[in-house]
């Protein structure tokens, strides 16, 4: 799929993966503030909502070797430096970013660390995770997003400064993409989206550092083996692909500008086969925030995200991705003055959208929340879920008449994969 849904993870995390583990949490034991009418203590019963709105865990997840959830929170793994260098991290840590049906299981690709390893978690009854490592193997290898169509599947993420790909038949066994110069850009290049259409693949992304505004990048494929990159372009500058949604129109490519994780506004592109892309018009609706995921639905489009002081989730509508307009402001849409987000979107066999997010309790706790609309321009917010405590889900997709999303709980200081799926057992 693409980051149809994203971002997962706060869609673009990934690009600054190493540095937030690094730097996110570090040292102090974190409270939980929580405000007057805020969310119940984790194992509060809520009331049970419909698909979308009603979350629970699934039952296994593996996890990376040395590491245990089990509470009281971990001691450091070193006594005086701390596991990861942070007092109370675990030895072994992962994040799913994406996730998508292929044949008769659900994959999601990410990665583990400390050693920044690209995995897939596997599942053939949403509830039962298994988790295998992408070859070859390497250090600093991170799965960001999965796309199948045409008998075949791919994997879009980097591997060091370089853009990656990894191919499959059967979501099971991945292979590889040599990718030659077209995933090859200095000072560093990576792919964060991928979707399949009639003709292939088409994968977006960026080059560029991440502290400094980047320059949008697309790649195409006709079978996942073999990649051409599209040649750049003045549409192009100031701008990060998060996602990527196929519609009636062609596609339409979300994402941001200015520095990863200090975005100035967002970008949107347009193109009816993956080759040429035109850039939309700046709109004060595009710069009121940062788009995260896109998809098909509501009045044609439906992008989320937050805005860019974060005070307020945002999903914006459009007709043909060519004309934008948030949706109404709404109560649902914020959170007792915390900051709160919408990281991806999809939409339900029967055209209900379903958004996932989270809020964050001073700069950095998150608690997942999700939202389900049936036009984009009403949402409707979960009750507070002790399934989603501390939890940040970051890719959603409808698997028949469930949903599942993917993502972590424990962050700052701790990530551990995670798996929801609504309606509980379904």
């Amino acid at each position: 799929m693409t980051r149809d849904r994203r971002a997962g993870r706060a869609s673009l995390a990934a690009t600054m993966a190493i540095g937030i583990v690094v730097a996110a949490g570090c040292g102090a034991t974190p409270t939980t503030p929580v405000p007057v009418g805020g969310p119940p203590a984790a194992g509060a019963s809520h009331v049970p909502g419909p698909p979308g709105l009603d979350w629970a865990v699934a039952a296994q997840i593996e996890r990376p070797a040395g590491m245990s959830a089990e509470p009281p929170s971990i001691p450091p793994v070193d006594p005086n430096h701390g596991g990861l260098g942070h007092p109370g991290h675990f030895s072994g840590q992962g994040n799913p970013f994406d996730v998508v049906r292929i044949g008769d299981r659900l994959v999601a690709p990410g990665y583990t660390f400390p050693d920044f390893h690209a995995v897939t978690w596997t599942a053939t009854d949403r509830e039962h995770w298994s988790l295998a490592e992408l070859p070859p193997g390497r250090t600093g290898a991170f799965g960001l997003a999965i796309a199948t169509g045409n008998g075949r599947s791919v994997i879009v993420g980097r591997i060091g400064n370089d853009a990656a790909a990894w191919s499959s038949t059967d979501g099971m066994t991945w292979v590889p993409v040599d990718g030659g110069g077209t995933f090859v850009e200095a000072p560093e290049t990576r792919m964060t989206a991928v979707v399949a259409t009639a003709r292939g693949f088409v994968a977006g992304g960026f080059a560029g550092i991440s502290n400094q505004p980047g320059s949008a990048r697309f790649w195409t494929s006709a079978d996942g083996r073999s990649w051409l990159r599209v040649p750049d372009g003045p549409g192009f500058a100031d701008g990060r692909v998060a996602s990527i949604a196929v519609t009636s129109g062609g596609l339409v490519a979300v994402g941001t500008t200015g520095p990863v994780g200090h975005a100035t506004g967002s970008a949107v592109w347009r193109s009816s086969d993956g080759t040429t892309w035109d850039r939309v018009p700046g709109s004060a609706a595009l710069t009121a925030g940062a788009m995260a995921g896109v998809t098909a639905g509501g009045p044609g489009i439906v992008a989320v995200g937050a805005a860019l002081d974060g005070a307020q989730a945002i999903a914006w509508l459009s007709a043909d991705g060519r004309s934008w307009q948030p949706a109404p402001d709404q109560e649902t849409l914020r959170y007792h003055g915390l900051k709160i987000t919408m990281a991806d979107v999809t939409a339900g066999a029967d055209g209900t959208l379903v958004a996932v997010g989270h809020f964050l309790f001073g700069t950095q706790f998150g608690q997942g929340t999700s939202w389900t609309s049936k036009d984009g321009t009403t949402w409707t917010r979960a009750e507070d879920l002790a399934a989603f405590g501390q939890g940040e889900p970051g890719a959603v997709i409808a698997d028949g008449p469930t949903y599942v999303t993917v993502g972590t709980v424990g962050a700052p200081d701790n990530y551990i994969p995670t798996v929801w799926v609504s309606p509980p057992g379904g």
